[in-house]
């Protein structure tokens, strides 16, 4: 299964994540199905040069909104609207603890 390792340089996921975790994400878990609600995803940040993780909230008619679980901190879609799949990366399905 092609993977791909990213690492954690915030705190919007805490407690879930921390900063200097990291997390294995599936390249091809959303090829053939769609996120769900609380799947935990990589996705390439909509307006800068850079990939974030995020959980799925919920489905729209114009994408995905996303939300971190550390709301207070988490820039997600409340700033920058809905995410088309195509920005998904894959879904997280293991975290390495730092």
């Amino acid at each position: 299964m092609p993977v791909k390792i990213f690492r954690v340089r915030d705190s919007s996921m805490r407690p879930s994540l921390s900063d200097g975790d990291y997390v294995v994400v599936s390249l091809l878990h959303y090829i053939f199905s769609h996120p769900k609600p609380r799947d935990m995803v990589v996705l390439k940040h909509p307006k800068k040069d850079l990939f974030i993780v995020k959980r799925i909230e919920r489905e729209t008619p114009y994408g995905y909104f996303v939300l971190g679980d550390n709301t207070t901190l988490s820039e997600d879609s409340r700033a920058f609207d809905t995410v088309d799949k195509s920005s998904i990366v894959g879904k997280v399905i293991s975290v390495i603890r730092r």
